[in-house]
């Protein structure tokens, strides 16, 4: 999937931003019937003898390669990620993800399925058991609301967190022939979501968030820029990497006792 968008979107991987004024003509040509051909340099719309050809090569490239974060230091990792939840704690989380943090009803049907699921799915990415992460997958993937279902983006923030702190090439090669086949259980953007964090890549402000816990340097802005994106997508992003990176202190933290 390639996406366009203008400036106001938070960049990710596979996406172009363009001016406003030539995300306007995009839209246009597109509104109108437009059939684009696409080559590894450039993609061309034509409609009625017009023609409009946009050009990744003339940009400005942004890598969002994930980094294996191998030197970090538990303690400040761990409240950086007290402050991160200490920050949501005091505001209403938008989604169904909140009883994660202890706030709506845990009756929810999609509530109960979550706290039955990713527990055991960011704690089977911890220990690398790919039999219980795919099993958890199988009952997250296209569940609940949104552009990108809920369960899409929960399993998004926890794959990208395993791919910055807990990174096992084999592991990934284990899960990957049975988690494309899962991904395809989800509508177009959550697939895309879903491929996307099989490689580690997520949109910018993600990344941001990850390096600041990382780095010990919580801030509010940065959680604000992230818990923007969409709905609820960035929240429930936000609270499956705060959840993951807790569950793999506590690994770390019991393999060094």
């Amino acid at each position: 999937m390639l996406i366009i968008g203008d400036s106001v979107p938070a960049k990710g991987p596979a996406s172009i931003g363009l001016s406003e004024r030539d995300f306007i003509s995009v839209k246009k040509i597109l509104a109108d019937g437009a059939k684009g051909k696409f080559s590894k340099r450039h993609i061309i719309f034509k409609n009625n003898g017009e023609s409009l050809s946009i050009s990744w090569r003339e940009g400005t490239p942004l890598s969002f390669a994930p980094e294996r974060l191998r030197y970090i230091n538990c303690e400040i990792v761990l409240k950086a990620v007290n402050a991160y939840m200490k920050m949501l704690a005091e505001e209403e989380i938008p989604c169904e993800a909140a009883v994660l943090a202890g706030q709506g009803d845990a009756d929810n049907l999609f509530r109960k399925k979550m706290r039955e699921c990713l527990p055991p799915l960011v704690d089977s990415l911890a220990r690398g058991d790919e039999k219980i992460f795919l099993s958890n997958c199988r009952n997250l993937v296209g569940m609940g609301r949104g552009l990108t279902p809920d369960g899409d983006d929960l399993i998004h923030g926890a794959l990208v967190a395993f791919h910055y702190f807990n990174y096992e090439r084999d592991f990934i090669e284990r899960i990957e022939k049975e988690f494309l086949q899962i991904a395809l259980s989800t509508n177009l953007m959550g697939h895309h979501m879903l491929l996307m964090a099989l490689g580690g890549f997520t949109p910018q402000p993600v990344r941001n968030f990850i390096l600041s816990i990382s780095r010990g340097k919580p801030e509010q802005k940065i959680m604000k820029a992230v818990t923007s994106i969409g709905f609820s997508t960035g929240y429930n992003i936000v609270l499956a990497i705060l959840l993951f990176i807790k569950k793999y202190l506590d690994k770390e933290n019991k393999e060094m006792a």
